[in-house]
């Protein structure tokens, strides 16, 4: 099994996949999908921005995330915010595997991407706390109806327990509680 979660950046999908992959023993690989275009491409995602634009940096996604999809049948992958809108990605991923949406407040991503916006190559512009809520809201705006299209919704609030209780009881993992559902 596949599975992809995707969503805003800042809604902690390279942490949720990792925890995910650690505790659901029919998922055998965790992938983030920026670490593995930086070991494809030998640059940092803020490089492949800086020296080559979005652009490039979207053909790269489009092919690393082709390649684990075709190298591996069973993962959780981290998948970068952009990732479901551009390259018809959305539909490759979820006709590949099990998609999920990670939901999140504007409020919420703006406190976590203020910290540490000057190693994101979208937000490095960014001057306030306000002009980011208003870009996030805007991008958010852009990319909703792809995010949308997942297989599943989950409101990054809400523990992460009872997300990997519904998955291993997706997947029909031993040791589920069924009624708990």
């Amino acid at each position: 099994m596949r599975i992809f979660l995707w969503g805003m950046m800042g809604t902690g999908k390279t942490q949720l996949a990792r925890y995910l992959a650690e505790n659901i023993e029919k998922i055998h690989r965790f992938i983030d999908l920026d670490q593995e275009i930086e070991k494809n491409s030998g640059k940092t995602i803020k490089q492949l921005f800086a020296d080559h634009g979005e652009e490039l940096f979207r053909d790269w996604e489009h092919k690393v995330l082709e390649q684990q999809i075709h190298k591996y049948d069973n993962f959780i992958m981290a998948t970068g915010g952009g990732t479901p809108y551009f390259h018809d990605n959305y539909e490759l991923m979820y006709s590949s595997g099990l998609t999920i949406f990670l939901e999140a407040p504007i409020d919420l991503l703006a406190s976590r991407l203020w910290k540490e916006k000057d190693s994101r190559p979208l937000l490095s512009n960014i001057s306030s706390v306000d002009e980011l809520k208003q870009f996030l809201s805007k991008l958010l705006d852009q990319r909703l109806g792809y995010y949308r299209m997942a297989h599943v919704y989950w409101d990054i609030q809400r523990p992460r327990e009872e997300l990997l209780e519904k998955l291993k009881i997706m997947l029909n993992c031993p040791g589920t509680n069924e009624a708990g559902s």
